[in-house]
């Protein structure tokens, strides 16, 4: 599937204009590419940690409910092609050790 046909609906945003449309864009390209949810959530996860610092959490699905707390300016609620995207930075990534 193209990115062109890829229509994507904000629901909810908390972040500057030039952030969203970056996401935005990374979250058509995605989906575009992938069919898998949880490959989807991966590759969106890892790739605004690359980008924007860690700590992003992502849920890729068709139907679910999510309350999460998130860091001001770093969540993003998308419908795209029948799926939900939820999107947001919450944390510092730790390393768990044993």
């Amino acid at each position: 599937m193209s990115e062109d046909a890829v229509v994507a609906k904000v629901k909810v945003v908390d972040m500057q204009p030039d952030t969203k449309e970056d996401i935005l864009a990374l979250v058509r390209k995605t989906v575009a590419e992938q069919t898998e949810e949880r490959k989807i959530a991966e590759i969106l996860k890892t790739t605004c940690d690359e980008k924007y610092g860690s700590a992003w959490h992502c849920v890729v699905g068709k139907s679910y409910g999510v309350w999460v707390t998130h860091e001001t300016g770093s969540f993003i609620y998308v419908e795209i092609n029948g799926l939900n995207v939820v999107l947001w930075k919450n944390g510092k990534a730790s390393v768990i050790s044993s």
